[in-house]
């Protein structure tokens, strides 16, 4: 009996045994086919974006080509209009040596050069149109251009014709704008009419090898000085010319006028006098040769970029009326190394020394506002070092 229960026992853990492995793996397979069907839900959520994707950005690339050929097509509308009301006006106006430009200026051939040139209230302002390398030598500005007097010298009209020399201004012309003739390398003299009331910043700088800027008899707003150009009432310095080495500025100006040694790179040393108040922008941007500047006590204002690019300027003293140093006032003095400023500073603007990397000492009579205002300014004060006066 006990054998044969025993037998009878065997096959039913046995059989539980193989029941339970069944179930594991069923199981187990369930798992495998739940994920199995999970990552393919996410891959055919994925495909599906995918394909979303494409048609919305083809839909946008069509709509943006849509409105892009109907823009074209209005603009080549326009365009005609234009066109045609240029063939009329040229039929009915206009000489044949005179043409439309796109940007709304004309030109007109005159001995031979292309000028270009606006008209305002019955007056033109003229330039040069003509490839700036091919003017060579001097030339003479028209008295008339369409049919109009020129009383203006456009902006830049003549910027960087290297090779002009001389240029005669007529007695019709009373603004020259600004940079007019700057970048002319190779310009001496130039004769300022006595007709011109208004001349712009920067009309005469980087022009090396000018000399001397002299003014007619007559001329109600200017004068000049040894070559360089003054209000008529001496008291502002209007401009040097690039190729004068020292300028001894008068007693009696009173301010240094925007841009006026913009661009002297012969300039070494500079000593305004006491009773100037004022340094305009740009006064001694790309004094390049410029090692010493002496700026008198009775200076209250400092113009951007003053000193811009005055790459032999190793040291300067701000005088104690000055309340704020502007920005870029002594950006890229690259040789800088010294700098006084007093405590009447309130202010030092962003970027009044970049890349002045060579500046380690700044002095102060009150250094710690003057290493706060030095880093509101922008300055790596890690590298300078901050001394009482």
């Amino acid at each position: 009996k006990h054998s044969s229960i025993k037998k009878n026992k065997t096959p039913n853990s046995n059989t539980e045994k193989n029941e339970k492995e069944a179930q594991n793996s069923i199981n187990g397979k369930k798992d495998i086919l739940e994920k199995s069907l999970e990552n393919d839900l996410i891959n055919a959520q994925n495909k599906v974006k995918a394909a979303k994707t494409p048609v919305e950005k083809k839909s946008f690339v069509e709509e943006k080509r849509q409105v892009g050929e109907e823009q074209a097509a209005v603009e080549r509308t326009a365009m005609g209009k234009r066109k045609g009301r240029a063939l009329m006006n040229e039929r009915t106006v206009e000489s044949p040596q005179m043409r439309k430009v796109a940007d709304g200026k004309k030109t007109e051939i005159v001995d031979g050069l292309a000028w270009t040139f606006t008209v305002a209230n019955g007056c033109a302002s003229a330039g040069i149109v003509d490839k700036k390398w091919k003017i060579v030598g001097a030339i003479e500005i028209p008295l008339t251009l369409g049919g109009c007097p020129v009383t203006d010298v456009a902006a830049s009209g003549f910027a960087y014709c290297e090779r002009l020399t001389s240029v005669k201004i007529p007695q019709s012309v009373k603004c020259i704008g600004n940079g007019a003739f700057r970048g002319c390398k190779e310009l001496t003299k130039m004769l300022i009419p006595s007709s011109v009331t208004s001349i712009g910043m920067n009309a005469f700088s980087d022009c090396k090898h000018l000399v001397c800027i002299e003014v007619e008899k007559g001329n109600r707003g200017y004068s000049s000085s040894e070559g360089v150009l003054y209000s008529k009432d001496g008291k502002t310095l209007v401009a040097c010319p690039g190729g004068i080495s020292s300028v001894t500025v008068p007693c009696n100006v009173t301010k240094i006028g925007n841009g006026a040694f913009n661009g002297c790179r012969s300039m070494v040393i500079m000593t305004i006098p006491e009773g100037v108040e004022g340094i305009g922008e740009d006064a001694f941007y790309d004094c390049e040769g410029l090692t010493s500047i002496t700026i008198p006590h009775s200076v209250t204002n400092i113009g951007w970029s003053a000193f811009h690019h005055c790459t032999a300027l190793t040291s300067v003293v701000i005088p104690p009326g000055v309340h704020e140093i502007a920005p870029n006032t002594f950006s890229c003095c690259s040789t800088l190394e010294v700098v006084t400023i007093p405590s009447s500073v309130k202010k030092v603007s962003e970027g009044a020394f970049d890349y002045c990397k060579k500046l380690r000492l700044v002095r102060s009579d009150d250094p710690v506002k003057a290493k706060v205002l030095m880093e509101q300014g922008g300055a790596d004060i890690k590298k300078i070092t901050f001394e009482q006066l």
